[in-house]
């Protein structure tokens, strides 16, 4: 059960679910449930010979593994989890600039008015 893609990155062994077309790791206990197939008779000769138990198996997992990524990732971005983020306004200031801002301010201002000329 080797992969028959050369760009697969899940491993050596993996089955390709012929209708999505998406891969699905096999593991040692896959392989293994696979063995007692073969050795009980079943034939595997190509993907599409894997037993149907076996690729409910591989689909339940995916499908778990998917929800533990996405269960990560909410605690993740969870409310609780954040700093809170304080935003102080401080009336009557707005207009009071720094001496370098004002400086900035006077040499765009002259850069403007001279470059058109």
């Amino acid at each position: 059960m080797r992969c028959p893609s050369p760009s697969c990155h899940l491993g050596p062994h993996c089955w390709l679910d012929p209708h999505g077309k998406y891969h699905y790791q096999s593991r040692i206990h896959h392989l293994q449930r696979l063995i007692a197939y073969a050795e009980g008779g079943g034939i595997l000769e190509c993907q599409d010979d894997v037993p149907n138990t076996v690729r409910e198996e591989l689909f339940l997992e995916e499908q778990q593994n998917l929800e533990s990524l996405q269960s990560k990732s909410n605690k993740m971005v969870a409310p609780g989890n954040c700093p809170p983020i304080n935003i102080n306004f401080m009336e009557g200031q707005h207009h009071v600039r720094s001496p370098a801002a004002n400086s900035i301010a006077a040499s765009a201002t002259l850069l403007l008015t001279t470059s058109f000329y």
